[in-house]
């Protein structure tokens, strides 16, 4: 296994190019994916980066922007007798007055899934109940739900519809004015989906560097 990425020296000499290339100025970057906030954390790199460069979490985490009337919506129609098939990171999350964890606790049917595609499952296996997909995620979920609405869903279960797309959020913060970073670190997983050439209008348009 490659583990030259925490290779120490390399890092230090990463850490003192940065130092040379910023001389002295300051500069705060904003990243905008979950995963990005938890290494960072993870790995002290705020504690290694020189003081005049900060890291700010942005909005990554397609779980924590989740709207609580949607998370109420889910709660409803477990109310109702339908079953919720959910994400584990959503189960907890609570909406105005209460989860989906505790709905379980009381005895609604919640289950959790890891995909659409085992959601779909469940449902084919028990064709007698009626099933809810209550799906947060990002550009990264999206195309395989379209995958399985395209490939056509069994008629016992309906998707409760919680996604985000990561450049329209990206743009909203640009419109927010008095912005104060000089640049956005992007998410690497939406990336990998969506392509690096959707970026070239935050780029262009507001002149903010995307890498």
């Amino acid at each position: 296994m490659n583990l030259s990425f925490r290779d120490s020296k390399l890092a230090l000499k990463a850490v003192d190019t940065i130092k040379k290339l910023s001389k002295g100025e300051s500069y705060s970057f904003m990243h905008v994916c979950g995963t990005h906030e938890q290494t960072i954390t993870k790995h002290g790199l705020r504690s290694l980066l020189p003081e005049n460069i900060k890291l700010i979490s942005g909005p990554g985490c397609p779980v924590c922007i989740t709207p609580a009337e949607e998370i109420d919506a889910a709660i409803a129609m477990a109310e109702d007798g339908l079953t919720i098939l959910t994400y584990g990171d959503m189960f907890r999350v609570p909406g105005t007055e209460k989860s989906l964890a505790q709905m379980r606790a009381s005895g609604s049917d919640i289950k959790i899934v890891l995909s659409i595609g085992e959601a779909v499952k469940l449902a084919r296996a028990e064709d007698k109940k009626k099933f809810v997909f209550f799906s947060p995620g990002l550009d990264t979920t999206a195309p395989t739900i379209a995958a399985e609405v395209l490939r056509g869903l069994p008629e016992n279960i309906s998707i409760l519809n919680s996604l985000r797309l990561t450049l329209p959020v990206m743009q909203l913060l640009m419109g927010m004015g008095d912005l104060h970073f000089q640049g956005f670190i992007a998410p690497g997983h939406v990336s990998a989906i969506i392509g690096t050439d959707v970026y070239n209008l935050i780029a262009e348009t507001h002149s903010m560097p995307v890498v």
